[in-house]
């Protein structure tokens, strides 16, 4: 499986990190028009600070399995050292734009709301790096 590390650096202290599967969490929220939403998030090692920085619902959920999808089939041409069609590789940055998009307008929508932890059934208010 692939392993992928990001680099970030916090907002508050500067604390320069590694993002990876084991510093990074996904919560599920409700949010105030009772829709359920997924947010991803990490916290700073070094002052404490949550940084929310993705936010999915089920149509970006779609919209990644079908990018994956596309994924697939140019790394098929990839592995035979050939280069997928342009129809593939159009298909391929249509679905990773359309992906990008949606969830940029999610982050924007949702902004500075509260949201309620369907967990912990706390409400708390998120605020994105956008």
């Amino acid at each position: 499986m692939l392993h992928l590390e990001i680099d970030a650096i916090c907002e508050d202290c500067s604390y320069k990190m590694k993002l990876d599967s084991s510093n990074v969490e996904t919560t599920t929220f409700k949010t105030y028009d009772e829709k359920i939403v997924y947010i991803i998030w990490y916290k700073c090692p070094k002052c404490g600070r949550i940084h929310y920085i993705q936010i999915d619902n089920d149509n970006t959920k779609r919209l990644l399995e079908y990018s994956k999808v596309a994924l697939k089939q140019a790394m098929v041409y990839n592995s035979k050292n050939q280069t997928p069609p342009n129809k593939i590789k159009t298909k391929l940055e249509n679905s990773r734009t359309k992906l990008a998009n949606a969830r940029l307008n999610l982050m924007k929508k949702y902004n500075n709301t509260v949201f309620k932890n369907l967990q912990s059934k706390e409400e708390v208010k998120i605020c994105f790096s956008l």
